[in-house]
């Protein structure tokens, strides 16, 4: 019985962001807050240097 729920729910790859938005960790928040505007979204992946990523 709990198989078929399980069966029934979303997997991670469903409800993954397919076109995600980053920014360079050394953008100010202005520039981030007008790209999220301009993107309307509410999040960015922050990038570093040699692809280290945070997420807020």
């Amino acid at each position: 019985m709990i198989r078929h729920y399980l069966d029934l729910m979303p997997t991670v790859k469903d409800l993954m962001t397919k076109n995600v938005v980053t920014i360079d960790a050394n953008k100010t928040v202005f520039e981030a807050a007008v790209l999220m505007s301009e993107k309307d979204i509410g999040d960015l992946i922050v990038m570093e240097e040699y692809s280290r990523w945070y997420c807020y």
